[in-house]
């Protein structure tokens, strides 16, 4: 009777590691696709005369969604921190000034008055979901930290205690997430 207890918990785990592998995977795979879709928004908006092809929102966004699709779906922490950060100082260790210039840059992005156009904000809005997406989908304890510090489940003395590769990675969602909450504050729609 144990053997046969024993035999379904171990059937039953090695059943959940298959499938969270290729929940992970297939994750990855719609993130993936997910950006293309957002890519294709932003060609068929200088495509209509929404957008303009010299307008620093589609060369800033149209640069960071092919820098993610060169890596995906496989994409590792750091190809998703290189094109959040667009430099070759994604592996410096002055991490905190990179991710503020970063954030910078993309806040006179997102102050830009083409925002204004409710098709232009949904594909801005469609690439920051994408985004947020394809970095948790890379990683299990990364998705499971998000999730946790959204409800206040883990406190940031704890967070210090984690790599650094799984804080920059927060790091990167939570800012993501943060432009996300500005746009659709802005423009009045639901994230």
């Amino acid at each position: 009777m144990i053997n046969v207890i024993l035999f379904f918990l171990v059937a039953g785990i090695l059943a959940s590691i298959f499938f969270s592998v290729l929940m992970n995977r297939l994750r990855r795979r719609k993130a993936t696709y997910k950006l293309y879709e957002v890519r294709d928004k932003f060609v068929l908006l200088v495509a209509k005369g929404e957008l303009s092809e010299d307008s620093p929102v589609f060369k800033y966004f149209y640069k960071r969604i092919n820098t993610l699709l060169q890596y995906a779906p496989n994409i590792g922490l750091d190809d998703a921190l290189k094109s959040f950060i667009l430099s070759s100082h994604a592996n410096s260790p002055d991490f905190k000034n990179a991710i503020q210039r970063a954030k910078s840059n993309t806040d006179k992005i997102m102050k830009s008055k083409e925002l204004e156009s409710e098709a232009v904000a949904e594909a801005v809005k469609g690439y920051f979901l994408a985004n947020r997406e394809m970095v948790l989908s890379h990683s299990s304890l990364t998705r499971l930290l998000y999730y946790a510090i959204g409800h206040n489940l883990v406190n940031h003395w704890l967070l210090n205690k984690f790599p650094a590769r799984i804080k920059k990675a927060l790091a990167i969602v939570k800012i993501s997430g943060e432009e996300l909450r500005d746009l659709s504050e802005r423009n009045g729609f639901a994230h």
